[in-house]
């Protein structure tokens, strides 16, 4: 009888601590950005990220403006871990682009279902492609006003609904590419004083065609509540990864 009390007792436990495991395995699930509704965010947006990484990147001398492709968790505490090269350039380049992500403050954490989660993104590193691509901007556009970044004005503009709405919206207009392909197509944008999206530029493009895809839906999508600062509406430069998920 005390055996198979004995042994009662151990199964259960076992049992006990199984669910336990799984509980936790279950909570410590890496997701990609198109499983979430929520996607993680640089403090001030993307574009303050750039400038994160062109400030601190020490370029080595040579293949200066090669783009090394590093994979990484931005773990619930906005934190960085589990870095991976996955195009590398050589050695010392690859070695101080996970130095710099290493060292980045932390990120708000990706959300799914109003819990924070685990989230894996995968970014190209250089100097160069940053110094070029985001503070380029057409003469043109510098005649309309000044453009501000989102960190530096009061007022953040805003998708009509949040990031989430665009992200429903891009999903239900977006045409896919013939080819199957899965990943992130990151650009940046101005946001109009009347809300409107002018000087949209693609910083990383899956090829066949998605880039292009990707600003055509956001040309077409509904205009932004704007940015304001000292109670003004401003033009404001803003940027996202538009998950592409076929």
């Amino acid at each position: 009888m005390k055996k198979i009390l004995f042994l009662a007792i151990v199964f259960l436990t076992i049992q006990f601590v199984s669910a336990q495991e799984t509980r936790t395995d279950s909570n410590n699930l890496i997701y990609n950005l198109d499983k979430i509704e929520k996607i993680p965010e640089f403090p001030g947006g993307m574009n303050e990220f750039y400038n994160f990484i062109r400030k601190n990147y020490n370029a080595p001398s040579e293949a200066l403006s090669d783009k090394v492709v590093v994979s990484f968790i931005i773990e619930k505490d906005g934190s960085l871990s589990g870095f991976k090269v996955l195009k590398s350039v050589n050695y010392d380049s690859d070695t101080e682009a996970v130095r710099v992500l290493s060292i980045c403050p932390n990120w708000i954490p990706g959300e799914k279902n109003g819990q924070k989660v685990r989230t894996k993104l995968t970014l190209p590193i250089s100097k160069l492609i940053y110094n070029f691509q985001i503070n380029t901007v057409s003469s043109e556009q510098k005649l309309k006003g000044n453009i501000y970044s989102v960190a530096g004005i009061e007022k953040k503009p805003e998708f009509p609904g949040g990031v989430e709405k665009l992200q429903v919206f891009i999903k239900k207009n977006y045409i896919a590419p013939s080819k199957q392909i899965k990943g992130n197509v990151y650009v940046t944008f101005i946001i109009e004083m009347d809300g409107s999206i002018s000087d949209i530029k693609v910083l990383r493009d899956l090829g066949y065609g998605t880039g292009e895809e990707v600003k055509r839906v956001l040309l077409i999508a509904p205009k932004w509540i704007p940015g304001e600062q000292h109670g003004q509406k401003v033009r404001t430069m803003y940027s996202l990864p538009i998950p592409v998920n076929m």
